[in-house]
C-alpha cells in the first residue's frame, strides 16, 4: 500500500519519463520496488 502510494506520487508529479529512466536513481528505485513487491 504504501508503495503503490509513493509511486502515486511519483507519477502526479510533472516529470517527464524520458529523462528519469536515464537517471541511476530511478533505475534503483524500480528495482527496489520490483524487490520489495517480491518480498511480500
Amino acid at each position: 500500500m504504501h508503495l503503490f502510494h509513493f509511486q502515486w506520487i511519483y507519477c502526479r508529479s510533472h516529470i517527464h519519463p524520458g529523462p528519469l529512466l536515464r537517471n541511476p536513481l530511478y533505475t534503483l528505485f524500480l528495482t527496489n520496488l520490483k524487490l520489495a513487491q517480491e518480498d511480500k
